[in-house]
């Protein structure tokens, strides 16, 4: 039993005070949880160590290093629960890569994405490959199989594609689907159309001689935009806006 003044009562209202102040900044809400971080600590402890003699015993043996990482069972089984939503929903277009799919649908949970479509085209994210890069993130984001046409009937559809608005200028929409094509193709006339007739194209301006992005690299840069004007739209308003 706790008793008012007593030493652990004051602690507990201490924390509760903090707490609310923390409660009070917007972005306090998306941090991640003492016991998150005390977990990552331990893990950060365990692996970094491993990881070093890892790459001793490749040097020693005049290898090089390959793909290798170090997961934990609990790692891959997340609570669907703990996740905060928002009413974005993504569109991928045939896109060749297994690996690309995971990465995506990674950090489609981490921004709070609400549902992935595939198109006929895509790898299954249940693929081996996806899944390594996805580290359990599509068992709890929805996802289905679905044509273009379901998307002609929706709001606040757009494009990431070359030849749009640019992202620091693009009005985003507060809840819609944005729609990602293959690196090699791009999204189809049809998918641009439908794109264009709803929330327009938004694309990524870049310096280099290239100009090109992966495909998840791409997405990654568009949601972390998509998401910051949702969560703070007050700081986060394209010019013209204010």
């Amino acid at each position: 039993m706790t008793f008012p003044g007593s030493r652990r009562c004051c602690r507990r209202c201490a924390a509760t005070r903090s707490c609310l102040r923390r409660q009070q900044t917007p972005w306090s809400f998306f941090a991640p949880s003492a016991h998150r971080r005390r977990k990552e600590d331990q893990r950060s402890f365990v692996c970094a160590p491993l990881n070093r003699i890892r790459n001793s015993l490749l040097r020693a043996l005049g290898a090089e290093p390959a793909e290798w990482d170090l997961l934990f069972a609990e790692a891959q089984k997340l609570d669907a629960s703990s996740r905060t939503v928002f009413p974005l929903r993504v569109y991928l277009e045939e896109l060749r890569s297994p690996y690309n799919v995971g990465a995506i649908f990674r950090t489609a949970e981490a921004f709070g994405v609400e549902r992935i479509y595939l198109s006929p085209g895509s790898p299954s994210p249940d693929h081996p490959r996806a899944q390594r890069t996805a580290r359990g993130t599509a068992q709890v984001v929805p996802w289905s199989y679905s044509p273009l046409s379901l998307l002609e009937s929706e709001e606040g559809v757009f494009a990431l594609e070359l030849g749009g608005t640019p992202v620091g200028e693009f009005a985003f929409p507060p809840c819609g689907i944005v729609l990602v094509g293959s690196e090699e193709l791009g999204l189809s006339p049809e998918a641009l159309r439908i794109a264009e007739a709803g929330a327009g194209r938004v694309c990524l301006p870049m310096a280099g001689a290239k100009r090109s992005l992966n495909v998840a690299v791409a997405f990654g840069i568009l949601m972390y935009a998509w998401f910051t004007r949702l969560a703070a739209p007050e700081t986060h308003r394209p010019p013209g806006q204010e």
